[in-house]
């Protein structure tokens, strides 16, 4: 695994940047992931709050690619955003686009092999994302991130696509309610709220055109893997983590946002559904 590289590309007038890790070697047809902070951090700061356990997707081949919002944050899927990006108008949406395009040229990534994860306001960004350029995406994964509700959507104009998506969340997370939460008041305007984390996977796997009922099971004293299949469709899964808080499965603890689990490691399961090679079949085939 190479040291991480800052790299900066200019996007309607705004300089953006991102760190890059990637596998040794030369290896072509290489996977992308791209993993997105949540509010008020960066690149930098979700590598270390996951204790760098993307980075160990370098090891299955993968170039990994953590994404800087503008000012901590970005202007993500949903109507009652209030964050610097979405106050400027900034396009995230084209900054992925050109990330993607900018690894794909540089790194000898494989295009139809693009995935992207995002953690708390980085994975509303992701379902704009998902929604707005599903073509350039393979597979998604939502760490503490639920979907608006239809007056709270700033996707609702964009047509369906089906696509793998992957949910994690903790029944005990203070900032991003398991449970969903009801509309805002914000001026003289009322505007949607949030799903709920089951009605969320549930709303994925309708999108992908799924009807069949979801099927449960309990994988870890504290995670329950809920399910979403039928036929060859995009599945939809969603981990749901006993007593975690706001945090990335796999990592530490934090004192304010709670605990983690480490039943699971979000970057392996990730790895594991979006078929990357295990380490050992990464590093023969370079």
């Amino acid at each position: 695994m190479s040291r991480p590289i800052k790299r900066s590309l200019l996007i309607n007038g705004v300089t953006r940047t991102y760190l890059r890790v990637a596998p040794a070697g030369d290896a072509t047809d290489r996977a992308l992931v791209l993993v997105l902070h949540g509010s008020n951090q960066s690149a930098k700061s979700i590598r270390r709050y996951s204790d760098r356990t993307f980075d160990s997707l370098a090891s299955r081949g993968a170039v990994v690619a953590y994404l800087d919002g503008f000012r901590g944050d970005w202007n993500d899927a949903r109507v009652m955003s209030i964050s610097p990006s979405r106050r400027n108008n900034v396009d995230d949406v084209a900054f992925v686009a050109a990330a993607i395009d900018d690894l794909v040229a540089a790194d000898n990534v494989d295009r139809t092999r693009v995935f992207i994860v995002g953690f708390s306001a980085g994975g509303y960004m992701t379902i704009r994302v998902i929604h707005e350029i599903p073509d350039r995406i393979a597979g998604a994964g939502l760490i503490s991130a639920t979907q608006a509700e239809a007056a709270n959507f700033i996707g609702s104009q964009y047509m369906s696509a089906p696509m793998a998506v992957t949910l994690f969340h903790g029944t005990s997370d203070a900032f991003v309610k398991y449970n969903g939460e009801r509309a805002r008041r914000r001026g003289l305007l009322r505007v949607g709220g949030m799903l709920s984390a089951p009605a969320t996977a549930e709303y994925f796997a309708h999108r992908n055109g799924i009807q069949a009922l979801a099927t449960q099971r309990r994988i870890a004293d504290d995670v329950w893997e809920t399910v979403y299949e039928e036929g060859d469709r995009p599945r939809v899964r969603l981990f749901t983590i006993t007593g975690s808080g706001h945090t990335v499965p796999g990592s530490r603890g934090h004192p304010i946002a709670g605990r983690s689990t480490r039943s699971i490691v979000a970057a392996q399961v990730l790895a594991d559904h979006w078929g990357l090679p295990a380490p050992e079949e990464s590093a023969a085939a370079r």
